[in-house]
């Protein structure tokens, strides 16, 4: 049920009148917009990114803006910013970059990391671990990300903006 104050002079309203339309507070303004039935779609591809999402957020984004730790003269953050376009903000373009169309990058990264020997990946989870904050790892459905392989996804985001060389074998070593 919308709430009304002042309804002769239309000081405030919000809330949803029926299933037609809903008024709501933006920015220190009402508005009021069409009401839509909240979708939800949960197939495979969807479940998928969101995973996706959720480990970039909770690792490189999480690392990126929180670090104190220096790479060079700048933070990431400082140098994903130099390089995002105007029309968008730094974490966004970190996901779109980390991601890609269509997920075309985090499979080219899922490929790189898959084809390391099992020593380079100890050696990207031992540095992810050793960061601080530190990058943690996780599952989703019945695939596991290591810490180090979120770390990896990250490194191949800083990669594909131009903002370093495509990650090795090797981690970066943070100062």
């Amino acid at each position: 049920m919308a709430k009304v104050a002042g309804p002769l002079y239309s000081a405030e309203a919000r809330g949803r009148i029926a299933d037609i339309m809903v008024h709501f507070p933006w920015k220190g303004r009402a508005c009021v917009r069409q009401w839509l039935k909240p979708t939800n779609p949960k197939s495979v591809s969807q479940i998928e990114v969101r995973s996706h999402v959720k480990f970039l957020s909770q690792g490189g984004m999480y690392f990126a803006n929180r670090t104190a730790e220096k790479k060079g003269a700048s933070t990431d953050k400082i140098l994903i910013k130099a390089v995002t376009p105007s029309a968008q903000i730094w974490n966004a373009y970190l996901m779109e970059m980390c991601i890609g169309d269509l997920r075309g990058n985090w499979e080219a990264a899922e490929t790189a990391w898959s084809a390391m020997t099992a020593t380079a990946q100890d050696a990207w989870d031992s540095a992810a671990a050793g960061l601080t904050p530190v990058i943690a790892g996780g599952t989703f459905g019945t695939h596991v990300i290591t810490a180090g392989e979120n770390f990896y996804h990250y490194r191949y985001g800083l990669y594909k903006m131009g903002i370093d060389t495509a990650p090795t074998e090797t981690p970066p070593a943070y100062s």
